[in-house]
């Protein structure tokens, strides 16, 4: 599926013995990556430089009041905010949700539980990024599926439609590893695109259609052993 969200990208704002830290570390070995800072205004810069699908601010360390902070966060496009408190005063949980909180969860949590509404955060949103606009930015990069165009600088690429489907997804998880399987799946491909590791060659067409350089690809890398990532950052010079 395009909105796809097994890999999730979470930033945590939090102190380091904090709770809410604890927390979504433990759920770092399920296909979670997590970043964490106990510096909001760091935090901040971080968000707003690198990719991440959500931030995951515990309302202590932002002075349980909704502040410039907080709303600096709200702003950055495509990030949901997850707000945790230890509070189980429901006035505190509808403050954060108003203020622009996509969920607002009160810990201690069970971690699957804790899980379960991540994901299901992050997925509502992706959805509704997708049915909103269907399209994608990648610094230099658009891609829309309404006309299965991709464009560099302005400049459309001659994409076969299997092609695209496989920029779409890369795109779609820049700045995570997708394994040949999941791109497969990801791209709808047949049986006869996983015969003989043709998604390998599809891959070095998409990387010379993207003129990246084959033997140092700076924009389509292949991790070995893994599968293949989109690097977001390489994009924006």
């Amino acid at each position: 599926m395009l909105f796809d969200c097994e890999f999730i990208r979470a930033l945590v704002v939090a102190n380091e013995l904090s709770p809410a830290r604890s927390a979504v570390r433990a759920l770092e070995p399920c296909c979670i990556y997590v970043a964490t800072s106990a510096d909001p205004h760091a935090a901040l810069e971080t968000a707003r430089s690198k990719s991440f699908d959500v931030a995951v601010l515990d309302v202590e360390l932002l002075g349980r009041e909704v502040g410039p902070r907080f709303t600096s966060f709200r702003a950055i496009p495509n990030l949901c905010m997850i707000a945790l408190t230890t509070s189980d005063d429901a006035f505190e949980r509808v403050r954060w949700l108003e203020a622009g909180a996509d969920e607002c969860i009160t810990l201690p949590c069970e971690s699957q539980e804790l899980m379960a509404r991540l994901r299901a955060t992050v997925r509502c949103a992706h959805r509704d990024h997708f049915h909103r606009h269907r399209t994608l930015q990648v610094g230099r990069l658009s891609l829309s599926l309404e006309s299965m165009c991709a464009e560099i600088n302005g400049s459309r690429l001659e994409l076969t439609t299997y092609e695209f489907a496989l920029l779409w997804a890369l795109a779609r998880n820049s700045g995570k590893v997708l394994t040949r399987e999941q791109l497969l799946d990801l791209a709808k491909g047949s049986a006869e695109d996983a015969f003989d590791r043709s998604i390998d060659v599809q891959v070095s067409r998409l990387r010379s259609k993207l003129g990246d350089d084959p033997r140092h690809p700076r924009l389509l890398k292949t991790v070995r052993g893994v599968g293949y990532l989109l690097v977001p950052d390489s994009w924006s010079g």
